[in-house]
């Protein structure tokens, strides 16, 4: 019941009383059944998700260190809630903008998730361009161009077109361009990926928000104040509470112009 109440509080935003709760769990399991059972991995990982989803990045690390620790102890090295924990950790690190760390728990998610073959193959296509993502951004180019030129080898097999990894491709590709200095590419590709997230109406805001806080960055160093400001200006207006990490970086760059 506390776990379907924690999701219950995440999904009004009651950050504080999903934390209540998650901690509550915890507790009452530990006395029951001691720190070490295996189902506290899940419990310590919904503390860190939590966190993290609240914008909470540096008080979501801990927790998410014990879930890894525990899984590590109690479960098979392939079990999927620890390369979860590893991709959650990833993801933290990355909001952080500590972009080395974050390819490294990426990469341990995907060695993880792949030994455990309970992910499909565009499951899997995400873990690796979610590495290629971080990888950019931490300087590691020809690995995240190698990442980049595998998940385009997936997608070619993909039973059905997915939208939103198609998009996330010239994304990342965009921004790797960027990180070259090919200014000019990585415009045009990061304006295809936003028209590529605009055909579909489920795939999550914070996709193109992304890709237009990038493309600012690009046409600002090309020169184009009044496009980089515009492109700012969609981020702050469009991007809703699960962007407040990207909103931010708006400001501050629009401030920067």
């Amino acid at each position: 019941i506390l776990i379907n109440l924690v999701n219950v509080h995440v999904e009004l935003g009651a950050w504080d009383d999903a934390l209540a709760a998650g901690q509550e769990y915890i507790d009452i399991y530990t006395e029951m059944f001691g720190a070490r059972h295996s189902n506290l991995v899940n419990a310590h990982y919904n503390i860190g998700y939590v966190n993290y989803a609240s914008g909470r990045f540096e008080e979501a690390l801990e927790p998410l260190e014990r879930s890894i620790e525990l899984a590590r102890d109690v479960l098979p090295p392939n079990h999927p809630e620890l390369g979860s924990s590893y991709n959650a950790r990833c993801r933290v690190f990355e909001a952080l903008e500590r972009y080395g760390e974050a390819a490294v728990a990426c990469a341990a998610a995907l060695e993880t998730l792949s030994a455990s073959g309970q992910l499909s193959g565009p499951q899997l296509s995400e873990i690796r361009l979610g590495l290629a993502e971080v990888s950019v951004k931490a300087g590691e180019l020809d690995s995240a161009e190698t990442l980049l030129a595998e998940v385009d080898a997936a997608v070619a097999g993909f039973s059905e077109p997915d939208v939103e990894v198609a998009g996330r491709l010239l994304c990342a590709r965009g921004t790797l361009a960027m990180a070259r200095e090919d200014l000019a590419k990585a415009q045009e590709l990061l304006e295809r990926s936003i028209d590529t997230f605009k055909t579909s109406g489920s795939i999550p805001e914070v996709r193109g928000s992304q890709a237009r806080l990038e493309l600012a960055a690009v046409v600002a160093a090309r020169g184009d104040t009044r496009y980089a400001t515009e492109l700012l200006d969609d981020v702050l207006a469009t991007t809703r509470l699960d962007g407040r990490r990207l909103r931010a970086k708006a400001r501050t760059m629009r401030e920067s112009l």
